[in-house]
Parts: C-alpha cells; structure tokens; sequence
C-alpha cells in the first residue's frame, strides 16, 4: 500500500503548493468574515458536511444545464446554504447564452448573484464571450471578458475571466446619484478581478486549480455626516485546489482552500483607519480503499487555520485559531441508487486572543461527532441527508444527542 501511495500523495501535495487565488466576487471579500463562524462551536465540522458530494460532482460538470443545493445546520437558528443554478440555451449554430444563480448564506459572509454570459465559439481559438451582473444597486453591476476552452467533456478545460466591479458606480451624472448607504461613494481606485479555472481530468485523475484576485481599491464615502464620511479601501485573493488519484482500489485526494482580504474603513470624525485583515486555508488529504464491490473505507484529515486582526475604531484586537480535523466513514452500497453510510469525526480546536477583538468565541475545545447518512437517487435527482450525533460534552443542552443535520440535493437537465 505505502509504495503505491506515496508517489501519488506527493505529486497531489506539490499540486496544492502551486495554489493560486481562487474564483470569487468583490461581495464575498467585501463580506468576508473569520471569526463570525466562531457562533457555531462545531463550524469545521458544519462546513465539511455541507460541502457538495464528490461522487456527484462529473455529473455536474458534463451538464450544461442544472440545480445544485448543500444545506446544514449551523446553530439553533442559522441554516447554512449554498445553491446554485445553470443553464443553456442556443443563441445560434456556435453561440449561446449560459445563465447563472448562486445564493450562499453564511456567518462567514453571506451573498448571491445572477448573471448572464453572452458566448461564442470560434474554431481553432476557444469560445469568446461578455459577462453582465445586474444588481438592484446600480453601482454594483457588474461586466466581465470570457474565455474558455474545453469543457466537462474534455481532458483539459480553461476559464478566463476579467470582471469591471462596480461598473457604474459614478453613474455618469450627479443626478439622483445615491450609492449604497451614502450620498455618493466613487472610486478613487477601481476594482478588477482576474480569475482563471484549469481542469485536468483522465481515466485515473482529476485535477482542478482555481483563482482570483481582487485588485487593490480605494472609495471615499462622500456624506454630510462625519460618522460615516471618511473612506474605504478592499483587496484580496482566494484559492482553490482539488487533485484526486486512482490506483486499482485505492483513491487519494487532496484539497487546498485559501481566502483572504483587507480592508479599512476610516470615518472622518474618529481616529484611526479601521484596518481589518483576515484570512483563512485549509489543506486536507484523503484516502479511500474499495473493500468490496458494495463497500468503501475513507479516512482523512484535515487542518485549517483562521487569522483576524481589526484596528480601531472597528476594534482594537487579534484572534487566530486551528482546527485539526480527524475524518473516517464507512459507506455501503444498498442496492442501485441507494447508499448508506456511517462517520466518525473530531477536531481538536486551539484558539488565542489578544485585545478586544470585537466577536464571540468558545475559546479552546475538543469537539467529537458520530454520522449516519442516507444517498438515493430517484431519476435525475440526487439526495443526500446526514444525521450528526453528538459524542462531546456540550456547554448547553443537546437533546437525544442531536447534533443537526445536512442535506443535499442535484439534478441534471
């Protein structure tokens, strides 16, 4: 097993050093948030089985059309989602239009967006197209330059992407000219976003690489009241890696996420900037081993960090914390399109702070949760519901060891 292995795991692991910034939009770093997930005690656990269902994700992509919801539990009163909508329809012989929704709701940063992608094919040099996000305000529409080649289909695929934010934020006119909360809030500095996906996959692999970067931008907030005139300035990056091997019953993965932003926002009437500046990544490696043609053993592990600082007069702080996931699942094929499935988790979870950071935290803890889960399948729709149990003592009241649940949902079309 150690021989076979090793060469895998370590050109999966080379695969995530080279990471570089990921897909993502000016609202998720704008919104971006590292301690606010600290409400939920267990959100390491939350996010990991709400994540979307790797054995679904080929269909996924070879689909031009589709629904794809990953839902959980968070607390008591937060429902984790994240759904996202595609389709396909024919503009001509080698054009189309490919509309788009995501709608994610988060403690970490909540956001949504439509958008419609304007493209066409051309022989020999890829698909060409534009790219328009409306938004109710006017000052954050945005416009975008596509290209592409390859597909779902295909042994490589590749996305360009270069996005205006805020394309009309000046509106052209000082006529009835409010932005956002403000009076008038223009750019002094624009923000672009460049982002690119590759995708290599074959017969034994699957290897994806995504980026973005948010340029850097700075806004002054023109208003008559110096508690919120001042200025506000953003940047930031994010990563993506997903490599995946397969060697006779054996499959080893690897997965690398990175977000991070800074930002300040100094008001006229206080001192200091504001500076906030958070970041998060996590890093994860998998195996899984086929016992038997009905059945499948995974173990992982999985360590994240998670950094925020803030600078009067946002606050005055630092909090930094690490998650040291342990996963393992049983899975056992029932009959044709159903599936069953048992886990065990736990996280070991160090956290530290110096100041006044301005948030809530449970502070340093061990968490541990049992799993039972349940996958069918009824024509093109895909369903998958998770049961947590919980194994760890709890500063509040757990009632039948309930320890929320999750659910996911897809469908092609």
């Amino acid at each position: 097993m150690t021989r076979r292995l090793a060469p895998a795991l370590v050109a999966l692991l080379a695969t995530a050093a080279l990471a570089v910034p990921a897909r993502a939009s000016y609202e998720q770093f704008s919104g971006f948030e590292v301690m606010a997930p600290e409400v939920d005690d267990e959100s390491a656990f939350d996010y990991y089985l709400s994540r979307p269902v790797d054995d679904w994700s080929e269909e996924w992509e070879r689909a031009t059309s589709g629904v794809r919801a990953d839902e959980g539990c968070m607390t008591s009163s937060i429902w984790y989602q994240s759904n996202t909508f595609k389709a396909r329809s024919t503009l001509g012989q080698h054009s189309w239009l490919d509309t788009g929704f995501q709608q994610v709701t988060d403690p970490a940063g909540s956001y949504e967006w439509l958008q419609f992608d304007f493209v066409r094919h051309t022989a020999g040099s890829g698909s060409w197209g534009a790219r328009y996000r409306p938004a109710y305000d006017k000052s954050a529409q945005d416009f975008a330059l596509l290209w592409s080649t390859g597909d779902g289909t295909t042994p490589l695929e590749a996305h360009l992407t270069f996005t205006l934010e805020d394309a009309f934020n000046k509106l052209w006119t000082f006529r009835q000219s409010q932005v956002g909360d403000s009076h008038w809030e223009p750019y002094g500095v624009h923000p672009y976003e460049p982002s690119f996906v590759v995708v290599s996959r074959g017969p034994r692999h699957r290897v994806e690489v995504a980026g973005t970067w948010l340029t850097p931008s700075t806004r002054r907030i023109v208003d008559p009241d110096p508690l919120i005139a001042g200025s506000n300035t953003l940047r930031g990056t994010a990563a993506h890696v997903y490599a995946q091997r397969t060697d006779g019953a054996w499959t080893s993965l690897a997965r690398f996420e990175h977000q991070a932003a800074r930002s300040t926002q100094a008001v006229t009437a206080l001192p200091g900037d504001g500076l906030e500046d958070r970041t998060r990544w996590s890093a994860e490696l998998a195996v899984r081993r086929r016992l038997a043609p009905r059945w499948r053993l995974e173990g992982g592990y999985l360590y994240m960090r998670r950094a925020e600082d803030w600078r009067p007069p946002l606050g005055n702080g630092t909090f930094a914390a690490l998650d040291r996931v342990g996963h393992a699942e049983l899975a056992w094929q029932v009959r044709d399109g159903w599936s069953a499935s048992t886990g065990l988790l736990y996280d070991r979870i160090g956290v530290a702070q110096s100041g006044a950071p301005p948030g809530f935290t449970y502070g340093s803890r061990k968490e541990a949760r049992a799993t039972l889960g349940l996958q069918a399948r009824f024509g093109k729709v895909r369903l998958q519901g998770t049961e947590g149990i919980q194994l760890s003592t709890k500063p509040y009241p757990v009632t039948f060891h309930h320890d929320k649940g999750f659910l996911h949902l897809q469908t092609t079309f």
